[in-house]
């Protein structure tokens, strides 16, 4: 089943979001409003989580019926049943796609997909993964590019069932539960990706910045990458290149994060969250 990405972020003139979780089209895309973590170091249960609030920009209530929504620092971008993909707002590095640099205040298409089933946005870019399984990228997708304005392949994540763009590297997760990850790079057609060993039988995918997590099949939930604000879970705030197991989590049904913080919700509706302040 096509899946996309939403972010959980602050809806007002615009969306600001940096950290996105997959999602099957037939959701219905909200997600728990953001709420003030506790002490950084291991999940704590946030009292009275509820959905997320929405815009009603004239541009974006034009949009096609069922848009997925991604936000990135000053951009965003909606993919729709249809495969196509839109993007709005800062152009800065092509984040919006078109071929250009120019601005947009509503809504313009991403130059060439027509038949994405997946979409991940972050900072200054994104990523849309089409029909046949082939990942591309735009915007500023390598150290030294200088941005780039319209699509270009990745290889090595054809076949992700879901995305996940980090400062330096992205990432993708297999139909068999392994996550693979490759370098930003200015020349991403080529290279391979890297599968993260003891990340296996996951199921979501998430992230931001420079630390990612996913939800294994059996409600556990792993985290590696940097831990300057226990992003990890783990009760310390040393960073891990390897998966980590977060401290007390064995039930979890759904993950959601932003940059430095994640949420899961667990089996009996609670909603717990580590990270940053």
């Amino acid at each position: 089943m096509p899946r996309t990405t939403t972010c959980l972020g602050v809806v007002a003139a615009a969306v600001f979001a940096v950290g996105c979780r997959t999602t099957r089209s037939s959701e219905s895309g909200t997600v728990p409003a953001t709420q003030a973590p506790g002490a950084a170091g291991g999940p704590v249960e946030t009292p009275g989580a509820s959905d997320a609030g929405g815009g009603d920009e004239e541009a974006i209530a034009a949009l096609p019926q069922g848009p997925r929504i991604g936000a990135g620092a000053t951009h965003t971008c909606s993919l729709h049943p249809d495969g196509r993909v839109f993007c709005w707002g800062s152009n800065i590095f092509g984040a919006l796609g078109d071929g250009t640099e120019i601005d947009r205040f509503s809504p313009v298409a991403v130059h060439g997909i027509d038949d994405a089933v997946l979409l991940a946005v972050d900072a200054n870019g994104a990523c849309a993964r089409r029909a046949g399984g082939d990942v591309l990228c735009w915007g500023l997708v390598g150290p030294a590019t200088g941005g780039t304005p319209q699509p270009v392949p990745v290889a090595g994540l054809n076949g992700v069932v879901d995305l996940l763009l980090l400062y330096d590297a992205i990432c993708g997760l297999t139909p068999g539960g392994d996550v693979l990850c490759r370098t930003r790079s200015d020349d991403l057609a080529t290279g391979e990706a890297t599968r993260v060993e003891g990340a296996a039988r996951a199921i979501e995918l998430v992230g931001g910045g420079r630390n990612a997590c996913v939800l294994r099949d059996d409600g556990t939930v792993l985290c590696w990458g940097d831990n300057a604000y226990g992003q990890l879970g783990d009760r310390t705030t040393n960073p891990s290149t390897a998966p980590l197991a977060v401290s007390g989590l064995s039930d979890t049904t759904a993950l959601w994060s932003v940059g430095t913080t994640t949420w899961a919700r667990r089996a009996d509706g609670s909603v717990w969250v580590w990270g940053a302040d």
